[in-house]
């Protein structure tokens, strides 16, 4: 039976700090909206526009305004050559790539290419999570950097997760084949991944690969799901999907979650965390704490 925030905090599975009533009315009021926002497409697709502020204190003058003069420029010149699209955090973002390709990002995550992407290349740089359907071309790879690794498409559609917490890239194949290759290697001869398998590369290590595609795929259809995962990575994820701040107490640490949440109100997903884990759920200014019971 789903419960509604006020009466998680009526059973004490979820406490707050708040001094009034009428506080915690106005987050109990915000909490039970949809987190997640309809999902945006080209062409109106969120085009991130970088930004840059400096304070300057006059200390000889010239040679500061010179050296601002060079950064600035340089900053304009990579803005001229390069396209960036990031989702913000509580919203997934998707849009069609130059080559009739799809990307969709997961919520925090931001991805850029190329102005000329399409002509001579198609390499995407990826920071955090995205899903993409490619379209293949033999004469141009689609290729996707991610952290250490560079995922390349052999006509599929697939999941890139590079957070720069844990330090290990992860890869997932909803349709035909990819291969994965470390950074520092050539492509060819990399391991390849089919339809149904998913594969985990950490700096140094051999890639290690299972067929547990689905906790990697749930996000796109809108659904977050963790299978024995741990729960501060687990939490990282609530995070960025909901647009809060959570802390887990250190004694919670090593703790394992496995759970699937459709989409529903954050108070409903802590409650649920609060029953399936026996803690309990700490209001905090804006944020929420997981402690012991």
């Amino acid at each position: 039976m789903e419960q509604s925030l006020q009466q998680l905090l009526q059973s004490g599975a979820v406490t707050t700090s708040a001094e009034t009533d009428l506080a915690w009315a106005a987050l109990a009021e915000r909490l039970n909206t949809s987190p997640v926002r309809a999902i945006a497409t080209a062409p109106s697709m969120h085009i991130a526009r970088a930004r840059r502020r400096a304070v300057l204190t006059w200390r000889g003058g010239v040679a500061v305004v010179a050296a601002l003069l060079t950064v600035t420029a340089g900053w304009q010149a990579w803005q001229a050559r390069t396209r960036v699209i990031e989702a913000p955090r509580g919203q997934r973002i998707s849009a069609m790539l130059p080559d009739g390709s799809s990307i969709m990002l997961a919520a925090g995550s931001r991805a850029s290419w190329s102005r000329t992407f399409g002509d001579t290349n198609r390499t995407i740089t990826l920071f955090g999570e995205a899903w993409f359907d490619v379209v293949h071309d033999e004469d141009r790879p689609f290729r996707v950097h991610a952290a250490h690794v560079i995922v390349e498409d052999l006509g599929t559609r697939f999941v890139v997760r590079a957070w720069s917490a844990p330090r290990y890239v992860e890869v997932a194949v909803e349709e035909g084949i990819v291969s994965v290759a470390d950074s520092g290697h050539s492509a060819q001869g990399a391991p390849q991944l089919h339809a149904g398998q998913r594969a985990r590369a950490v700096p140094g290590q051999p890639l290690v690969v299972s067929t547990d595609v689905a906790p990697l795929l749930a996000w796109t259809d809108g659904a977050l799901q963790f299978d024995d995962a741990l729960l501060v990575e687990a939490v990282a994820d609530i995070e960025r999907w909901y647009n809060v701040t959570m802390q887990v107490d250190p004694a919670l640490a090593t703790r394992r979650l496995s759970a699937r949440f459709e989409t529903q109100p954050l108070s409903q997903l802590l409650g649920a965390l609060a029953v399936a884990l026996d803690v309990r759920v700490v209001q905090t200014g804006s944020g929420f704490h997981l402690v012991p019971k």
